[in-house]
């Protein structure tokens, strides 16, 4: 396990075997394991019913919990992804590569 994240009364797990994993935490039982990384998850951030993923793959997706799908993908770094912060409609994203990328989620504009 290389990142964690809380929302409600589920747990997310990312993991160097390049899937997501959704707990639910009343049971401690897996409910959902999410894949399309093509790299170690090394950072998850939580943000209403939506889950951001980034990866030693250098992207960063968005998830929508609730029906298990990534609804997008965020290029532009240029090194492992170690570190995301949800600020209300953005998401900051820390890499490798030295920089910080300030993302607009509702356009998927950097």
């Amino acid at each position: 396990v290389s990142a964690l994240c809380c929302l409600g009364n589920s747990l997310c797990s990312g993991s160097y075997d390049k899937t997501i994993r959704v707990w639910d935490l009343p049971t401690a039982s897996c409910t959902t394991v999410l894949t399309g990384h093509t790299g170690p998850v090394s950072a998850l951030c939580c943000l209403g019913n939506s889950l951001c993923s980034g990866s030693g793959d250098k992207t960063i997706r968005v998830w929508d919990l609730p029906t298990a799908s990534c609804t997008t993908v965020l290029t532009g770094h240029t090194n492992d992804i170690n570190a995301l912060c949800c600020l209300g409609n953005n998401l900051c994203s820390g890499s490798y590569d030295k920089t910080i990328r300030v993302w607009d989620l509702p356009t998927a504009s950097c």
